[in-house]
């Protein structure tokens, strides 16, 4: 596994490794809810069958506190 990393010339003029590379989510300690999702299509497929109503995984009212603004 490789952890992503980036040199970063404009926000923090270094080499982003190991850490949240969105900027704002930097700014409040790297946890925020406006980075998204990131991965590939078969983890983010499954991350959303989790979610579907029907499943028993999470009850019906965290998946709507999950899913909503």
């Amino acid at each position: 596994m490789i952890v992503p990393s980036e040199h970063d010339s404009i926000f923090r003029k270094s080499l982003v490794h190991g850490y949240v590379h969105d900027e704002a989510a930097s700014f409040m300690g790297g946890v925020s809810g406006n980075a998204g999702l990131f991965g590939n299509a078969e983890s983010i497929g499954t991350l959303l069958n989790i979610l579907e109503p029907q499943s028993t995984m999470f009850k019906l009212t965290t998946v709507q506190k999950f899913t909503s603004c």
